[in-house]
């Protein structure tokens, strides 16, 4: 079943799972060195067909992991590996299904090969073993590329294929307003915690919208109608579909300062809470 939102932590770092520690089996010189990856200009933390194109130097034999915006070269013989500008579309995500998982070796004088698809039982790190036979250090350049399910039920599946009923004329017991503010706050449903940055309000009349900003630039659009006697918005539509919640806002004066949703989406309930700065 689809629901709202892909998690707003499918795309792991290193530090955020700390629990992989190499293949198993193989014997490391050392923990290897980090190296956060360059962003594309059509970068995008939600797209569906993501690709690294990867370039290292390695000095005799290395494991090359992807996880994340990050790759980690581990040593197996040789000196220390270096990144020498690796670039993404995307990070690779670390919640859903991953499908067709693609290794292309482009140039190095030695030989890369995958060894390790990311999967949930890995930690969602991607493996390329790279050896090179000659004296020094070579450099070399090999593409991943990968498709995207999903977190397969949380509130951002998919880009929205709907918009939200567009607000009408009327009266209402909270004030007009059209106002965006910054802050933080949380949106669960399940085991599904997703990290909001920014919120919006909107009323016009008795009838209200509501959005709420991931920290992956994911937005839930909102609209119902305001109840009789609360600063309460009665949501019966999104641009994710028809769903039915309940948004409180949190007055400062006149501007909303803070919301607190609760509902069902699709048999799922989810529930959020969002403070300004």
């Amino acid at each position: 079943m689809k629901g709202l939102l892909v998690a707003a932590a499918a795309f792991g770092a290193f530090s955020a799972n700390a629990q992989y520690t190499g293949r198993s089996g193989v014997q490391y010189a050392n923990e290897g060195v980090a190296f956060a990856v360059q962003r594309t200009g059509d970068w995008s933390a939600d797209r569906r067909d993501g690709r690294c194109t990867v370039r290292v130097r390695i000095d005799d034999e290395a494991d090359v992991e992807l996880q994340g915006e990050q790759i980690r070269i581990r040593t197996i013989r040789g000196a220390p590996g270096l990144d020498l500008g690796t670039q993404c579309n995307a990070p690779l995500p670390a919640s859903g299904e991953i499908r067709n998982f693609r290794f292309r070796a482009i140039d190095g004088r030695g030989t890369a090969r995958l060894v390790q698809e990311p999967a949930a039982r890995n930690f969602f790190v991607g493996v390329v073993n790279v050896r090179d036979p000659r004296g020094g250090a070579g450099a070399y350049t090999f593409d991943l590329s990968w498709d995207w399910y999903g977190a397969g039920g949380g509130l951002f599946p998919e880009p929205p294929t709907t918009r939200p009923t567009p607000l009408p004329g009327g009266s209402a017991v909270l004030p007009q307003m059209n106002t965006s503010f910054a802050g933080s706050g949380t949106l669960v449903e399940g085991n599904q915690r997703h990290n909001l940055t920014e919120a919006s309000v909107r009323v016009r009349g008795s009838q209200c919208e509501v959005a709420l900003l991931t920290d992956r630039r994911q937005r839930l659009e909102m609209t119902g109608s305001i109840a009789r006697n609360a600063p309460r918005c009665v949501i019966s539509s999104s641009n994710r579909g028809p769903l039915s919640a309940n948004a409180y806002i949190h007055l400062r004066g006149n501007v909303a300062s803070g919301l607190d949703v609760s509902g069902n989406f699709q048999g799922r309930n989810f529930q959020g809470s969002f403070r300004d700065r």
